[in-house]
C-alpha cells in the first residue's frame, strides 16, 4: 500500500460506484478540507474483467499523521501508480492509485472517465465499421 492505514476517521465513499456516477462523487463524497485532498484506489485486474474500489477523503483527517508509519502529507500535487501480480491467480494484477491535490473536486476519477470515453469512442468506431 502507499500509506499507513491507521485511519483515524472512515472515509464519505469507500465503493466502486463513485468511478461512473459524477453526481455521487460531488454530492455523497464532498468533505471540507483545510490541508490536501486524498484519492485511493485499488483496480482487480481479473483476465480483463475489473472490479474497483475507492477511497477519497482529507489526508489530514483520515490519518494520524502523528503516527511515524503514516505517509506525511505532500506539499505538491501528484499521482503514484503501483501494479503487483497476484500469485493465486494467473492473468490477474492488482492496480493501486494514489494521488494527492488542493482544491475543490480535485480527486475526481480520471483513470475511469477515461476508461468511459475510450469504451464509447471503441464503439463508435466499430459501429462505423460494421454499418460502412
Amino acid at each position: 500500500m502507499f500509506f499507513c492505514t491507521k485511519r483515524i476517521e472512515q472515509p464519505r465513499i469507500f465503493d466502486d460506484f463513485c468511478n461512473m456516477d459524477a453526481w455521487i462523487i460531488k454530492e455523497r463524497s464532498t468533505v471540507v478540507c483545510n490541508g490536501t485532498c486524498f484519492k485511493w484506489q485499488q483496480i482487480l485486474n481479473n483476465s480483463g474483467s475489473y472490479s474497483y474500489m475507492t477511497l477519497r477523503s482529507c489526508y489530514t483527517t483520515m490519518f494520524d499523521l502523528n503516527d511515524p508509519q503514516t505517509v506525511q502529507e505532500p506539499n505538491t500535487v501528484y499521482c503514484s501508480t503501483r501494479s503487483t501480480n497476484l500469485d493465486c491467480l494467473t492473468d490477474a494484477n492488482v492496480i493501486e492509485d494514489a494521488c494527492w491535490c488542493h482544491g475543490d473536486y480535485c480527486n475526481t476519477t480520471g483513470r475511469s472517465a477515461l476508461s468511459v470515453w475510450m469504451i464509447i469512442a471503441i464503439s463508435a468506431l466499430s459501429l462505423g465499421l460494421i454499418y460502412s
